[in-house]
């Protein structure tokens, strides 16, 4: 399949290797690019990566750069699909992260996602930009803090 990204290096790394994750996984039918689709208000956008599967559709949208607000914007997409899947860099959503258990007090106060992000088919794979993979696949309430 032909990439199209558009972007900068770290885009193009992360388009290619979500496409190879995408085509290794053998339930998945069809993959397509920049797979438009119906928001609320009657605005048009698109997924990064739309796949079909034998039990559903998965929508992914890829982000470099993200920001709480990016992702709660991009959150919209999830109501058309029965997985949706965010793409994000190691380390860019730190102060979100989860920590494991430490008998260390934290430095600094724990900041948490809203609940709508609590959804158990919202996804978070984490790329690791040392080794070009992606490192963690899991929940995206499993991964980082959310309201509860």
């Amino acid at each position: 399949m032909l990439l199209k990204c558009n972007g900068n290096t770290l885009t193009k790394k992360m388009h290619l290797c979500t496409l190879q994750e995408l085509e290794r996984d053998p339930e998945i039918k069809k993959i397509s690019q920049e797979e438009e689709t119906f928001l609320e208000n009657n605005s048009i956008g698109a997924y990064d990566f739309f796949a079909k599967t034998g039990n559903g559709t998965i929508g992914i949208e890829v982000m470099t750069r993200p920001t709480k607000g990016k992702l709660k914007e991009k959150l919209r997409y999830k109501k058309n699909v029965d997985c949706f899947i965010f793409v994000i860099p190691k380390q860019r959503l730190c102060f979100y992260e989860k920590e494991p258990i430490n008998i260390f007090p934290r430095k600094t106060r724990k900041k948490y996602f809203p609940k709508d992000f609590a959804d158990p088919n919202l996804m978070v794979w984490i790329y690791n930009m040392e080794t070009g993979k992606i490192e963690k696949k899991e929940r995206f309430s499993k991964a980082f803090n959310v309201e509860r």
